[in-house]
């Protein structure tokens, strides 16, 4: 803490430079499709470095906690990890607005009002919904992450904060110290982060799809199955509602039913303006015969929260068989109505 404001629920004040774990034990484990790095530092921090076969990412699957508490007078502890790199970024770097537009951070500034360096952490730390980046013009280090964080940079490369427990209230409302308790020891906190390094100009081809991926990864689940091959006889073990893939740049946000025919879709563009050479610019989806379950007879567009017709005169949209292809411009999201036979 920083004089006698403590960190807490709701207040960062970091006091001093951050401390190092010191060296990891380490275990390597190699096969055909992964190799992994297992680190772990104490009792409660641990790592695994996850690299798989063709992929252009490196997976961070970190655990902490519980935070161990002193008795008789513990020590607030917020534990951060550090992704560094020789990239210049000149304090510079960019974190995600909502998981869609990135914006623009630079350390010991800010555009709205004359900076003052009274609290040189706190001061410079963002949050993120699903990733940052750092860049020099032509290297980028981008780091996806699967929930919330917050974020500053470092020379080189940037900083994440992944879990806190403060022992002494910050005195704005909660009147209680941040120390929850989880099953009696303390909350065990557990994420993944995914690392890409490369050239800029490739960046956001990669990072842009991947955070769709990471946003709807699978969720498995177990049931007992007497005899597996009876079971694949008996039930269907692939399906896709979709003829063919969308464009890299386009993403369906929305597909939900409204009546017997009729289905709301939302469709997004995933690229920023300026990102990408190939992507960030208007491009055309055609949405003629790309679902397997039904077939589109008509379509009206409506505004983002589809409680009303896009047209001033609530007119039908003159939507045809023959011409059903949207253009999507650079972050825009399009909403429609269906109007639909199923197959």
């Amino acid at each position: 803490m920083t004089g006698l404001q403590p960190s807490g629920a709701y207040i960062f004040r970091p006091d001093g430079k951050a401390l190092s774990l010191g060296k990891a034990q380490l275990e390597v484990v190699k096969g055909p499709l992964l190799e992994e790095v297992r680190q772990t530092f104490n009792s409660w921090v641990s790592q695994i470095i996850r690299l798989k076969k063709d992929a252009k990412h490196i997976e961070f699957d970190w655990i902490i906690g519980p935070i161990p508490k002193e008795n008789p007078f513990p020590i607030t502890k917020e534990v951060v990890t550090r992704y560094v790199t020789d990239i210049n970024h000149k304090d510079v770097f960019y974190t995600d607005s909502n998981g869609r537009q990135m914006m623009r951070r630079q350390k010991k500034f800010n555009p709205s009002f004359k900076y003052v360096d009274s609290e040189p952490v706190s001061g410079n730390y963002y949050p993120i919904t699903n990733r940052v980046f750092t860049n020099d013009g032509n290297k980028q280090l981008t780091v996806l992450t699967d929930h919330s964080e917050g974020v500053t940079s470092v020379d080189g490369g940037l900083e994440i904060m992944l879990h806190r427990r403060c022992f002494v209230d910050d005195h704005w409302g909660m009147e209680e110290a941040l120390d929850e308790l989880g099953d009696g020891d303390g909350v065990v906190a557990r994420g993944t982060h995914y690392v890409l390094f490369g050239d800029v100009k490739n960046a956001a081809a990669i990072h842009r799809p991947l955070a769709i991926d990471i946003f709807h990864h699978p969720h498995l689940a177990f049931s007992r199955v007497e005899n597996a091959s009876e079971y694949m006889k008996s039930y269907k073990m692939e399906f896709s509602a979709m003829q063919r893939s969308l464009p890299d740049f386009a993403h369906i946000m929305t597909l939900e039913r409204l009546h017997r025919k009729s289905l709301l879709l939302r469709l997004e563009h995933i690229f920023q303006s300026e990102e990408d050479v190939e992507n960030s610019k208007p491009m055309k989806v055609d949405l003629k015969n790309l679902f397997t379950q039904f077939k589109i007879v008509g379509m009206t567009e409506l505004m983002l929260a589809a409680n009303r017709n896009i047209s001033s005169s609530d007119e039908k949209a003159n939507w045809f068989l023959d011409d059903y292809v949207i253009t999507l411009k650079p972050m825009e999201i399009r909403t429609f109505k269906l109007d639909i036979d199923w197959t």
